[in-house]
């Protein structure tokens, strides 16, 4: 059971990175990915909204 849990907050925090909510940041607090992972998904969470990928998200 713990596991199917972990697997659908991490797949609920991937669809919420697509949809770039700020819920994204919710998911962090299962302790479910580790420190260097909360890092990366993190900096791609940040890079959605910088102007440079703003074509590129939307095509």
């Amino acid at each position: 059971m713990r596991q199917k849990l972990k697997m659908t907050n991490l797949m609920q925090a991937e669809h919420c990175l697509y949809r770039h909510s700020i819920s994204s940041y919710d998911s962090l607090l299962a302790d479910i990915l580790s420190f260097q992972k909360e890092l990366q998904f993190l900096s791609r969470l940040r890079c959605l909204e910088t102007s440079d990928t703003q074509s590129v998200k939307n095509s």
